[in-house]
């Protein structure tokens, strides 16, 4: 990306706040280690530019599925999450697809304001937009992105938040000029500047009265229209920041336990650890993933450019009304980003005029192409984890600060993450309880509890409850 090379200082600024995340995502870490009563234990979440371990590299791809795997099990119907996946929602609305589902912000002040403030219930760090004819309803154009929006802060030039979104910190020149003219090349040309920016101060009452500031009159507004109901230029989920997938990977690398036994599977391991949600595809399989790099003993950090991706987009089995395969290449054009790295910013699925038809006539298996979540749910989207000195660390396992439930009368999707000090939702009950099944102590496998007292159990952490969750 060459957005930042000819704005005075931006290329720098932009790796402050990269490796500022990376600190205060270590510093977190260190406090979770220290609560556990384990002060002396070593993070293993490293940052490049002020450690370079030395020793045997690995790199580990992580990919998952652009499609939101949170709306197919909290709506129980592909066609319902297709569906879903084409509306906008507002942030002061429940969440689409999630039991138990509070919206992103619960007590705003100035409903009016808030009401226009949309985005698209895709958290799987791809968003995407569908164009239709407006005379026959058929898909013509499917536009995809993975643009984390403090890029597009940075370019606006706003301060950007520490990694807990408390402390406005980061400060960027940006290019105001440069970012309405991309806007222009992507979007439409009848964007305006004044259009981009909050009109007024966002606040939220707090439980005690008092109100807080969450947007700032002037600033870059990621929710602009022209990045919801008119069009879309970056992602805007509010799970979709890069910040976010820095504070995931920190927290996966702590290594976990129930009943002395390593947590190691993907759902397991994020109810347990507290971090992400619980029903996605990316923040499940990145825990686990870099869980797994962190097992193996190593410093763990997220390769560089740390930014979040669309690798490629699979057409195995996209055929044209005449029955002909489609090449991966044919009609998909990357507009943003580094196609051969399998770093794509943005891409537009469309067929060219001159075929005669539209992308609504292709179809997926023999099926036709309706919703614009037949396309996403081929593309995979990755990052990439670097691992570093293998066998490095020996650190210990802490307990299970958190837990995820189920409601057993409609057993669709888990719960977000809840505090073991927290009581559970009304007719749900906790999962997980046996971890590693057979391989779990419980008092029918071990009745006299020698296991559990050949074991130094750490004590369970509970972590700040008022830190941001995703």
């Amino acid at each position: 990306m060459t957005d930042f090379d000819h704005i005075p200082n931006q290329l720098q600024q932009w790796s402050n706040a990269i490796s500022g995340w990376i600190d205060e995502a270590i510093a977190s870490e260190r406090d979770t280690l220290k609560q556990a009563g384990f002060p002396e234990a070593p993070v293993q979440f490293f940052n490049l530019i002020s450690q370079s371990p030395a020793g045997t590299s690995l790199d580990q791809q992580i990919i998952w599925n652009g499609f939101p795997r949170t709306l197919v099990l909290g709506l129980g119907s592909k066609l319902a999450a297709y569906k879903q996946a084409e509306e906008l929602v507002a942030l002061n609305a429940p969440r689409p697809g999630l039991p138990t589902s509070d919206p992103f912000f619960v007590n705003p002040v100035g409903e009016t304001y808030w009401d226009t403030m949309m985005y698209r219930p895709l958290d799987e760090y791809c968003e995407f937009r569908v164009e239709r004819d407006a005379k026959t309803n058929k898909i013509t154009r499917v536009i995809f992105t993975s643009e984390p929006p403090e890029y597009w802060m940075a370019m606006h030039g706003d301060t950007l938040m520490d990694i807990q979104g408390t402390t406005y910190k980061y400060p960027f020149t940006g290019d105001k000029k440069h970012l309405l003219h991309l806007y222009h090349e992507y979007v439409s040309k009848d964007v305006k500047a004044e259009e981009l920016v909050f009109a007024h101060d966002y606040y939220t009452k707090n439980n005690d009265g008092t109100t807080s500031l969450v947007f700032k009159k002037g600033d870059y507004n990621p929710y602009n229209e022209w990045n919801s109901t008119k069009g879309i230029m970056h992602l805007a989920q509010p799970n979709n920041f890069v910040a976010a997938e820095i504070q995931l990977g920190a927290d996966a690398t702590i290594l976990r336990h129930r009943q002395g036994k390593p947590v190691v599977q993907a759902d397991a391991l994020v109810c347990c650890s507290g971090y992400g949600g619980t029903s996605r595809s990316s923040d499940p399989t990145i825990g686990a993933s870099v869980n797994d790099l962190a097992r193996l003993g190593a410093w763990v950090t997220i390769q560089n450019p740390v930014g979040l991706y669309m690798h490629d987009l699979n057409t195995e089995g996209f055929t044209k009304p005449n029955g002909e395969s489609i090449d991966p290449k044919e009609y998909f054009k990357v507009l943003r980003g580094d196609e051969s790295k399998g770093m794509i910013e943005r891409a537009v699925f469309e067929v060219p005029a001159s075929e005669g038809f539209t992308v609504g006539d292709l179809k997926i298996g023999g099926v036709p192409i309706e919703w614009g979540g037949q396309i996403a749910e081929h593309m995979n989207i990755q990052i990439i984890g670097n691992a570093v000195c293998l066998g490095h660390f020996n650190n210990p396992m802490l307990g299970c600060g958190y837990h995820c439930c189920i409601n057993e009368a409609e057993p669709m999707a888990l719960t977000r993450v809840i505090p073991n000090n927290s009581k559970n939702p009304s007719g749900y009950n906790e999962v997980f309880l046996h971890q590693q099944g057979t391989f779990g102590a419980s008092a029918e496998n071990d009745p006299g509890g020698a296991f559990t007292a050949a074991v130094a159990l750490p004590p369970v952490l509970f972590r700040n409850p008022n830190r941001k969750r995703r």
